[in-house]
């Protein structure tokens, strides 16, 4: 749902984004959306978790093996992420498992 995207925008995810950056125009919140895989990551984790919470575990799992594949992230779907989060997912990948819970405000910088 496009509500979950826009949420996800609006939280300080992205002025994470924009700090690590250096800037807080208008032009760097538009890289940050269209290029920042971390970003993109989170969002699509967010979907998914949405997706695991109302039992539509196999779409769960195939965004979370599309995220995986696509931006060398793979965050299980049950998996708890707080606001506030930053993820560098550089070259190397990052994993975050079931079980697992991420604050808010946490930076997670990998690769």
């Amino acid at each position: 749902r496009v509500d979950v995207v826009a949420a996800a925008i609006r939280t300080s995810e992205l002025g994470l984004i924009q700090g690590e950056t250096g800037g807080s125009s208008s032009i760097a919140s538009l890289k940050a959306v269209m290029f920042d895989r971390g970003l993109h990551a989170l969002v699509c984790h967010r979907v998914s978790h949405r997706l695991w919470a109302q039992k539509r575990r196999a779409l769960a799992y195939y965004l979370q093996s599309t995220i995986s594949c696509k931006y060398s992230a793979d965050i299980h779907p049950a998996a708890s992420i707080g606001c506030g989060v930053y993820l560098h997912a550089g070259t190397a990948g990052v994993v975050i498992g079931e079980t697992a819970v991420v604050g808010d405000d946490v930076s997670i910088l990998q690769g």
